[in-house]
C-alpha cells in the first residue's frame, strides 16, 4: 500500500518522533516499524510517500490507510 501526503520537514521530523514516541522503530535506510506495521518512507521536496510493506494480519489495507489519514489530518492540523 502506497499514500501520499503534502508535508514539511518540520511536519515529518513530528512524524519520526510520534514513531518513537509509541514504541516504533526507524532504520537508517527510511524503514520504520510501529506495532506490527513495516514499512518505509519516500521523501521528496513538500511531500512524503508512505510504503506498507507488512502488517498484522488481523488489520485490514483499509484500517491501515484509515490510520494513516487520520494520523496526516491530525500532524497538519
Amino acid at each position: 500500500m502506497r499514500k501520499t501526503y503534502g508535508i514539511t520537514n518540520e511536519k515529518f521530523l513530528e512524524v519520526k518522533k510520534a514513531i518513537t514516541e509509541n514504541g516504533g522503530t526507524i532504520y537508517s535506510d527510511n524503514r520504520f516499524e510501529i506495532k506490527g506495521v513495516k514499512g518505509r518512507f519516500e521523501k521528496d521536496y513538500e511531500t512524503l510517500t508512505i510504503v506498507i510493506t507488512d502488517k498484522p494480519w488481523l488489520a485490514s489495507w483499509e484500517m491501515i490507510e484509515d490510520k494513516l489519514d487520520e494520523f496526516f489530518i491530525e500532524i497538519n492540523g
